[in-house]
């Protein structure tokens, strides 16, 4: 049974998130949106990510395009599931949006 109460909406979109911290460190985790709703997101990222982390996730465009980063939420992981993708290991997450602009 579906928890959410509005529909998801499938969506593919590059993203670079990176973990909400007082002071820059880290490296940023690319990836790609999947689908979205208005409680929040589910993204596949490139490297995994605990449940309860705060994300800055900005969406730069298209998958596989470069563009000018276009918008920008702040998330926190829900949950996080790891993807085989032939050689690589991809993770699906759940996102919920905290704010965006």
């Amino acid at each position: 049974m579906e928890k959410r109460s509005s529909l998801r909406r499938r969506i593919t979109t590059a993203i670079v998130c990176s973990r909400l911290r007082s002071h820059p460190q880290g490296e940023d985790i690319e990836g790609r949106l999947r689908d979205c709703c208005e409680q929040g997101f589910a993204a596949e990222l490139r490297a995994p990510v605990s449940p309860g982390t705060i994300l800055v996730v900005r969406a730069v465009g298209p998958a596989g395009s470069p563009a000018p980063s276009r918008s920008v939420a702040l998330a926190e992981v829900r949950w996080l599931k790891p993807v085989p993708r032939g050689v690589e290991l991809w993770y699906t997450a759940g996102l919920r949006y905290l704010s965006s602009y």
